[in-house]
Parts: C-alpha cells; sequence; structure tokens
C-alpha cells in the first residue's frame, strides 16, 4: 500500500491543533456535566422517594387520628359538603373540556 501526503502549512497545523484542543474541551466539559446530572438525578429521586414515605406516613397518621375521633352530625355534614366540592370540581372540568372541544370545532 503505498502512502501519500499532503502539505500543510504552519499555520493550517496550528488551528487544526488548536480546534482539536478546543473540541477535546467540549467533550470533556460535556462529560463533567453527564456526570453531574446523574448524580443530581440520582439525589432527586431519593428526595422524592423519602418525601412520597413521609406523605404516607403522615396520611395515615392523619387518617388514624379521624378515625379515633367521635361521630357526630356536624362531621357528615363537612364530608357531604367536601363530596358536593368535589363533584363542582368535576363538573366544572368537564364544562371547561366541552367549551374547549366547541371552540375547536368552530375553528375548524
Amino acid at each position: 500500500m503505498e502512502h501519500k501526503f499532503v502539505r500543510i502549512d504552519f499555520e493550517e497545523g496550528q488551528e487544526a491543533k488548536k480546534a482539536i484542543l478546543e473540541s477535546e474541551i467540549k467533550v470533556l466539559n460535556s462529560l463533567k456535566f453527564f456526570k453531574n446530572y446523574k448524580k443530581y438525578r440520582k439525589t432527586e429521586f431519593t428526595l422524592k422517594r423519602n418525601l412520597r414515605t413521609s406523605a404516607r406516613k403522615a396520611l395515615t397518621q392523619i387518617n388514624q387520628f379521624n378515625n379515633s375521633l367521635p361521630e357526630t352530625e356536624e362531621t357528615e355534614k363537612v364530608r357531604q359538603e367536601i363530596k358536593r366540592t368535589r363533584q363542582n370540581k368535576n363538573k366544572k372540568i368537564e364544562f371547561e373540556l366541552e367549551d374547549i372541544r366547541k371552540r375547536l370545532a368552530e375553528i375548524k
């Protein structure tokens, strides 16, 4: 196999070396960024898991506390009011969805 060579000026060689070194810097910075990203994602996952566990424990304690309270007529009224509020929110969302669908149909 025959080797062929290309002559490069000194300035072109310096520019090529500079470009290669700058590329290496960019690659290393990207690698550093990716390693930090992985570390932060792992930390985020751990924090979310801990938060979820704490929220579950708090909810369990709240439910236990509510169950230990005596039942009264006021309690039943509050439960019914909460139920009505939830139903109204669901109806409101459905109404908004229907309104958006109508507007989309008008545009088409």
